[in-house]
């Protein structure tokens, strides 16, 4: 197991109209194969592949509609999926740390928040052999002041826009950004730290927050907890309320801030 340190960062920040779609959609894939054609038809291998990605982003952003829908017409009802980098010269770098099921959102790295740290990441092992460890690596979201407050709302686009990952960022025929990756995340946190209690989120295809819930890591159970998310693939909410573990709110304000 390994922290991996993750500063994505676009330079000079995301531009303000590269924005959320408004509402989730059902069908990412159908919702942006305009865009996967345009990628695939503008992808040239003499630009550096992360400055590329941008661009295009920033292209189809600021198109005419009349461009978007051009290529609407153009793209086959088919339109494949962003999957393989000896095809796609678009993945080409793409880390996969969007595939890892584990966040650190803390807001310093003091030597008290990293011995707190090392006591979560300890509630992912298990101690009968059945498992060596439940995560492989866990990314360490920096720069650190930035995991302050509702980190939630600019999750996926620190993940997936800042550094562009198109595994995970598409964009639909309006010019607005989705996200394929659904999969629960559990996001360590200020205070997981000085709680316990871990943050579950499940993320809309528009990058808003669809559930968001608190279970106590450091208890026996959790190895269980865990492996019923992320192994099996069991819907969060249902394993959640099998555990008897949960604590959800409307507001992710109060799951993020509130104490009680």
């Amino acid at each position: 197991m390994s922290l991996i340190k993750l500063c994505n960062q676009w330079p000079g920040g995301i531009p303000s109209y590269i924005r959320r779609h408004e509402q989730p959609e059902d069908d990412v894939i159908s919702a942006t194969r305009a865009w996967r054609h345009f990628v695939r038809e503008q992808w040239t291998d003499s630009v550096p592949a992360d400055q590329q990605r941008r661009a295009l982003i920033e292209r189809w952003a600021t198109a005419d509609q009349e461009l978007r829908d051009s290529y609407e017409s153009q793209a086959p009802e088919d339109e494949p999926t962003f999957e393989d980098p000896e095809k796609d010269g678009c993945l080409y770098g793409i880390p996969d740390c969007w595939l890892y099921d584990v966040y650190i959102c803390i807001s310093d790295w003091t030597a008290v928040k990293q011995a707190l740290l090392a006591k979560c990441i300890l509630a992912l092992f298990t101690w009968d052999g059945s498992y060596e460890h439940l995560a492989q690596n866990m990314p360490l979201l920096t720069p650190f002041e930035d995991n302050q407050g509702d980190i939630l709302s600019t999750f996926k686009f620190r993940l997936s826009v800042a550094r562009p990952n198109f595994l995970d960022m598409h964009m639909a025929q309006d010019g607005t950004v989705l996200f394929l990756d659904k999969a629960p995340k559990l996001i360590i946190d200020d205070r997981t730290l000085e709680t316990g209690l871990a943050l579950w989120v499940q993320f809309a295809t528009n990058g808003t927050t669809q559930r968001a819930y608190r279970s106590q890591m450091l208890v026996d159970d959790f190895p269980n907890l865990f492996r019923e998310v992320h192994s099996n693939q069991d819907p969060l909410e249902i394993v959640l309320e099998q555990m008897g573990e949960q604590e959800e709110h409307d507001n992710p304000e109060v799951i993020l801030e509130d104490d009680s």
